[in-house]
C-alpha cells in the first residue's frame, strides 16, 4: 500500500500540471474515460460464454477499432480546437481588457500591435530554452520573464538576462508599480485562458462525441458486419461431403 506522502506527491503533481489549464484536464480525463469504456466492452465480449467463438473473431476487432476511434478522434479534435483557442490568446489576437491595457503600456510607437511588441521584447531578453531553441514569443513568456526580471531588480538580486526596455524603470516606486501591473495582467490572462480552455474543450467534445465519432464508428461497424454476414453465408452454403468409407469386413456376410 503506497504511503500517504507518496499519494500526496501524486496529487500535488497532478494539481501543478492542471491548475492553470482545466481544459487540458477535461480532455485528458475524457480520453481516459473513453479508453476504459472501450476496454470494458472488449473484456465483456471476450468473457461472454453466450457469444460464439466465431462471432468473437469479428466482434472483438470491431470493439478494438471502436475504442481506437473514440479515443483518437476525441483527443485529436479536442486538442486541435483547444490549441487554436490558446494560440489566439497567446498571440494577442484575443485578450482580456486588463491584460491588453497592461501590455499596451510597454508598446512603443514603432510597434504596430501588441504581438509585434511581444516579439521584440522576447528577443531583447535573449533567453534560450533548455534544449537550445529560442524562447517562444507569446503573452505568457513576456509576462513571466518581465515579472521575474523586475522582481530581481526590486530585491537587488543579480540581474539575469537584462532587458533595455525594462531598465528605464529605476526607482523602487516605478518598479513596484509596473510589477503589480504585470502581475494583475498575468492573473487576469491565466483566468481568461483557463475559462476559454474549458469552453473550447467542452465544445470540441460535443462535436466529437455527437457528430464525428458516430459517423466513423458506423463505417467500421458496417465493415465488420459485412465480414460477419459473409462468413455466415459461406458456412451455410458449404457443400455437404458424402461419406465413402467402406463397411467393416464383418458386415460383408449380410450381402444379398
Amino acid at each position: 500500500m503506497p504511503s500517504v506522502n507518496c499519494f500526496d506527491k501524486i496529487i500535488n503533481g497532478i494539481w501543478k500540471r492542471y491548475e492553470n489549464d482545466a481544459g487540458k484536464s477535461l480532455i485528458h480525463l475524457g480520453a481516459v474515460g473513453w479508453f476504459f469504456s472501450g476496454l470494458a466492452q472488449i473484456v465483456m465480449i471476450a468473457g461472454n460464454k453466450n457469444i460464439d467463438k466465431k462471432e468473437k473473431k469479428f466482434l472483438i476487432p470491431q470493439e478494438i477499432s471502436d475504442c481506437a476511434i473514440n479515443v483518437g478522434l476525441y483527443y485529436t479534435i479536442c486538442q486541435t480546437i483547444k490549441k487554436t483557442g490558446d494560440k489566439l490568446l497567446e498571440k494577442a489576437y484575443v485578450l482580456p481588457k486588463k491584460t491588453f491595457d497592461a501590455l499596451s503600456e510597454f508598446k512603443k510607437p514603432s510597434h504596430k500591435n501588441i504581438l509585434e511588441m511581444i516579439n521584440d521584447e522576447t528577443r531583447n531578453f535573449k533567453i534560450n530554452q533548455p534544449n537550445g531553441k529560442k524562447l517562444q514569443a507569446n503573452v505568457s513568456t513576456f509576462l513571466d520573464t518581465s515579472i521575474k526580471y523586475l522582481e530581481q531588480k526590486i530585491n537587488k538580486l543579480p540581474v539575469q538576462n537584462p532587458n533595455p526596455s525594462l531598465d528605464r524603470f529605476v526607482t523602487t516606486e516605478e518598479i513596484t508599480q509596473k510589477l503589480n501591473l504585470l502581475k494583475g495582467a498575468q492573473k487576469n490572462f491565466v483566468k481568461c485562458k483557463n475559462g476559454i480552455g474549458v469552453l473550447t474543450a467542452v465544445a470540441a467534445s460535443v462535436l466529437s462525441c455527437n457528430i464525428m465519432t458516430p459517423v466513423a464508428r458506423n463505417i467500421t461497424a458496417n465493415y465488420f458486419q459485412k465480414k460477419l454476414l459473409k462468413h455466415k453465408e459461406n458456412e451455410i452454403n458449404r457443400p455437404a461431403v458424402s461419406c465413402t468409407t467402406r463397411l467393416p469386413q464383418t458386415f460383408q456376410i449380410f450381402k444379398i
